[in-house]
């Protein structure tokens, strides 16, 4: 992922229009990492599986390279776990279903900015920004970011 979730998420209120017009393309571009996401935590599922059936046959096939005298479900499905193959199959299992969480968070998180990006709108009609008490700023801001704030506010009234 090349673009950062973090900045993608803050809405300026200052740049409504420019974060309405450019909402529906973040929210595709996220969509489309979800979707990959989704994909790949399958192939590593898949994967494992295939890296589990193999790692049965050969068991079978040659009990004795991995020390078993008696060939039973339960000493089989305990040695699969500890082979090299399967241990990296899982992990990459493992990172898959992580990236796949991680990016469904970030498809909820557009759902809500979505509803923020809204009551941005709705505050911003209402006339919320047009006092300087209503935007936050108090006596301890300094004069130019009363200048850029006043500029900002005129730009998008």
């Amino acid at each position: 992922m090349s673009r950062s979730f973090s900045e993608e998420i803050n809405i300026d209120r200052y740049n409504l229009e420019k974060e309405c017009s450019e909402n529906g393309g973040r929210v595709i571009y996220w969509g489309e990492q979800w979707a990959k996401a989704e994909a790949e935590k399958e192939r590593a599922k898949k994967q494992l599986d295939e890296i589990r059936a193999e790692l049965d046959i050969k068991i079978r096939k040659n009990p004795e390279n991995y020390g078993l005298e008696k060939i039973t479900e339960g000493a089989i499905n305990s040695l699969i776990p500890l082979q090299k193959d399967y241990i990296r199959a899982s992990d990459d299992c493992i990172n898959a279903r992580e990236l796949a969480m991680k990016l469904t968070m970030v498809k909820e998180a557009f759902i809500q900015r979505k509803d923020l990006l809204l009551g941005e709108i709705r505050l911003f009609l209402a006339g919320y920004y047009t006092s300087e008490d209503k935007i936050g700023l108090d006596n301890e801001k300094s004069f130019q970011d009363r200048i850029r704030m006043k500029r900002k506010i005129k730009e998008n009234g």
